[in-house]
């Protein structure tokens, strides 16, 4: 029994820090996108950084995904 308790634990904190990494990164791009709309950045750079930063957060929640799924398991 303790060990199904540690578990759930476990996944739980897994869950709420792949939801604070993703709410984290929102906050970023959102902000991220104002500013280069501000600073006249040319249309190929802005398309350049926007794939990079979904390169990026496509990475970052496969890795909590991962670790959810083997906690689960």
């Amino acid at each position: 029994m303790p060990a199904f308790t540690s578990k759930e634990k476990a996944l739980k904190k897994a869950c709420e820090k792949e939801r604070e990494t993703i709410e984290r990164q929102q906050k970023l791009d959102s902000r991220g996108k104002g500013k280069q709309e501000k600073s006249g950045v040319t249309k190929i750079m802005m398309n350049t950084l926007r794939n990079n930063a979904e390169n990026s957060t496509a990475k970052l929640k496969s890795i909590h995904t991962e670790k959810a799924g083997s906690i689960r398991d």
